[in-house]
């Protein structure tokens, strides 16, 4: 999110240094009343146009950048990727201690109950109760992973067109 800062700044830095130097045109002149005001030299015109043009697009590169960055805010709900980054790691943990401890009770229940058949050991209910936690646990989490996920990728997508600004 900062590339996409530091980018607005330099444009906006650019954009003041263009407008700047439209004063090294502007000459006096006087108005169809005999008025001094401030015009455009004539004998500069191609400069003038050619600095407009440059003004010109370094506002739309601005815009750009702005909508980027609104963009950026909305997909990760604010002006920093922490909090979705630390969910993700918190939604794959929670996924990783219910394997865990689905692991860890058919163990526990393996050596409990020595040569008892495999099938009637998964029937235990301390087993069925670790393997049903731990896919209601990925049934919850799963579908909030691939979604923020899918938002990273798509933040990913905009902060590498300002990679190296």
């Amino acid at each position: 999110m900062k590339m996409l800062a530091a980018a607005y700044e330099e444009k906006a830095a650019d954009l003041a240094s263009l407008k700047g130097e439209t004063m090294n045109f502007i000459v006096p002149g006087k108005d169809p009343r005999g008025r001094w005001i401030a015009v455009f030299d004539e004998g500069r015109v191609d400069e003038v146009a050619n600095l407009a043009s440059r003004i010109d697009e370094v506002k739309a590169s601005i815009k750009s950048i702005s909508d980027d960055i609104a963009a950026a805010v909305a997909l990760v709900g604010g002006p920093s990727q922490m909090p979705i980054s630390a969910e993700l790691g918190r939604l794959r943990s929670r996924i990783e201690r219910a394997t865990i401890k689905a692991d860890a009770t058919a163990k526990r229940m393996l050596k409990l109950h020595r040569g008892m058949p495999l099938d009637d050991l998964a029937e235990d209910p301390a087993v069925l109760d670790a393997q049903t936690d731990l896919q209601e646990t990925r049934e919850n989490a799963e579908p909030q992973i691939a979604d923020i996920e899918k938002r990273l990728a798509k933040l990913r997508a905009i902060l590498e067109r300002y990679h190296g600004v």
